[in-house]
This record gives C-alpha cells, sequence and structure tokens, in this order.
C-alpha cells in the first residue's frame, strides 16, 4: 500500500480491546457479536489508561463495536471524543459467530489458519470475512487516515485485524499475520521513517503487569 509522504501519521500506537466473556470462554466473538467488557476488560482498560494517559494524541479511534469504546472510554476524562470506523471491526466469523469451542469448530479454525498461512487468503467461513475482505476495509480507513496530518495516533481494533492491520502497514503478506500475538489491550506502535512504516514494538503488556 503506498502512502502519502507528507501526510502520514509519525506515529501509530494500535491496542486490542480488553476481555470480554466472550474472550474468557473462548467462543467465537467476531464483527457479528457486539459484546461489552467484562469486570477484568474494565480493568484492563483503566490500566492502559492509567499507564499512557499522559501522552498527548490528535486523535483517538475505536471500531464500531462496544469493546473497543469502552477500552478506550476512559480517555474521555482527558477531553478527548473516541471516533467509531466499522472498518476497524472484527473479522466476521460467519456461521461460527458466538458457537461454543467444540472439536467440529477447532478442526475448522485451524485448517482455515492453515490455509492462511499457505497463502490462501481468500479462504473464510460460511457467511464470512476473508483475510483480503477485512484488509480491504482497513485499506479505505488508511485513505482516509492518510488525508489528516496527524503526528500521533491511537486506535483500538480487535486480535484478528489487528493482525491484518499490522501487515498491511508494514508491507507484509498477509500470510505472516500470526506473527503478530495480541493479548487482550495489548499495544503495538509503528512509526513512518525513510518513506515507510517500521515497527517499534508489538503485544507490549507492560501497564498489566504494574502493581496498583
Amino acid at each position: 500500500m503506498n502512502f502519502n509522504t507528507k501526510s502520514a501519521a509519525k506515529e501509530i500506537y494500535i491496542v486490542r480491546h480488553g476481555q470480554t466473556n466472550y474472550n474468557l470462554k473462548k467462543i467465537v466473538q467476531g464483527r457479528g457479536v457486539n459484546s461489552n467488557l467484562n469486570e477484568t476488560g474494565q480493568q484492563q482498560a483503566k490500566r492502559f489508561f492509567d499507564h499512557y494517559q499522559e501522552m498527548t494524541f490528535d486523535v483517538i479511534y475505536a471500531s464500531a463495536l462496544q469493546r473497543t469504546y469502552q477500552t478506550m472510554l476512559p480517555f474521555t476524562e482527558k477531553g478527548y471524543k473516541i471516533q467509531q470506523f466499522t472498518h476497524l471491526d472484527e473479522m466476521d466469523w460467519g456461521a461460527h459467530e458466538g458457537t461454543q469451542p467444540s472439536k467440529t469448530v477447532r478442526a475448522e479454525y485451524k485448517q482455515l489458519v492453515a490455509d492462511w498461512e499457505n497463502g490462501l487468503l481468500e479462504k473464510k467461513t460460511e457467511g464470512g470475512e476473508s483475510p483480503v475482505e477485512v484488509q480491504n476495509r482497513l485499506k479505505e480507513f488508511l485513505n482516509y487516515l492518510n488525508q489528516k496530518n496527524y503526528q500521533r495516533v491511537l486506535l483500538c481494533t480487535h486480535g484478528r485485524t489487528s493482525r491484518i492491520l499490522m501487515c498491511t502497514l508494514l508491507g507484509h503478506p498477509l500470510s505472516k499475520m500470526n506473527y503478530f500475538e495480541h493479548q487482550n489491550t495489548a499495544l503495538s506502535k509503528v512509526y513512518w521513517e525513510n518513506g515507510s512504516y517500521k515497527l517499534s514494538f508489538f503485544n507490549n503488556v507492560e501497564h498489566l503487569k504494574l502493581q496498583i
């Protein structure tokens, strides 16, 4: 993907939402499940805010789903408005949405991930989205962002979506997306240098290790 050198955001911070009960129970939770943070997720969001509240961001984005908005909600105490975009929503898992982690579902997911790693990136669950389709909507969001000339951006998204976003920003093939781990409220950072984005760090959960 090409970025405008003059207007590309200089730093993009990418955080995954806090824990939900679906995460806790390992139930499939994609674009079609609009779950809320559980108590642990709310604590994670607070710790994230407490750790990073002194940083100044030009803008904060979240997906259109409640779990990302609620993760960023503490920042409204500092006067930020959380802008929501459907482009940042989690992958749609179609027929798997809201299903229990059965042997069949786990086997289908394992095969799907193997197909993606082998470059079969159009593969998807019945009624769901493929990595390429998620990437296409992320590119629409990045084209929008590219018009803004921001210095520092914070955005909250989802596990699979964040993997695809990192590959898109860094120019990696989507077959490598599983490299980018994503714990709840884990933070990753890319920065603009010499005409492209570089990786500063990923899956940082330093804020969760601090005593409160």
